[in-house]
């Protein structure tokens, strides 16, 4: 498994059943992620959904 399919995976639960896991934030945990083991600088939207903003 990669990271990218792990965000993947953290997403389908905010799509399918967002009351169930209001406390999942698979951004947030990428954010955290890339700021602590990548090399460059993060910048939000690596990841896009068709469900309208809250």
């Amino acid at each position: 498994m990669t990271l990218t399919q792990f965000f993947a995976i953290q997403h389908m639960p905010n799509w399918f059943h967002p009351d169930l896991f209001p406390d999942l934030d698979p951004d947030e945990t990428f954010r955290q992620l890339h700021e602590r083991f990548l090399p460059i600088d993060y910048q939000p939207g690596y990841f896009a959904s068709l469900n309208r903003a809250k």
